[in-house]
């Protein structure tokens, strides 16, 4: 009787594996159209890694704007200092070269923040999207370096205004 028992039980279990097994082994030749074989979960993965991509360089566009912005303020300050101590009888002719460097590299730095912001919204146009993040990396990294001289000069501009006084 056991026999016939274990029988039984081996055929059903093989039944229902049978039954199962297609869900299971054969999942992803089944799924092709819903994006759950491997290549399409590449698909997915690669969208949602220029997904990420586009959106740190808009944080990062986000950030120098507004670095930009307060620059800006901090030149538009400078040009007041200026203009008090002119109306004062200062002498303050040595420092407008500097000023109009510093609105120079601001412009510069405003250009190269469109140049990566272009360059980050184009990342998921192109076929290459890996040489056009290394592009979009390499023009904020202008962006940066145009910013760090903009700062490096209104420095200079801000000790000479002291020794004005």
């Amino acid at each position: 009787m056991t026999s016939r028992f274990s029988l039984f039980k081996i055929a059903a279990l093989t039944a229902a594996f049978v039954a199962v097994a297609p869900f299971v082994v054969g999942a992803q030749s089944e799924a092709v159209g819903r994006g759950r074989t491997m290549e399409g979960n590449l698909r997915v993965q690669r969208a949602e890694k220029i997904e990420r991509a586009k959106a740190h360089g808009r944080r990062m566009i986000r950030r120098e704007q507004a670095a930009i912005e307060r620059l800006r303020r901090m030149i538009e300050r400078v040009e007041s200092r200026l203009a008090k101590l002119r109306a004062a009888g200062k002498d303050v002719a040595a420092l407008e070269p500097l000023v109009s460097e510093a609105k120079a590299k601001r412009d510069a730095a405003i250009a190269a923040v469109k140049e990566a912001s272009a360059k980050y919204e184009a990342l998921g146009t192109g076929d290459k999207p890996r040489q056009i993040a290394q592009e979009a990396n390499a023009a904020t990294k202008n962006v940066k370096k145009a910013l760090v001289e903009l700062h490096t000069i209104l420095k200079q501009i801000i000790t000479a205004l002291k020794a004005v006084r």
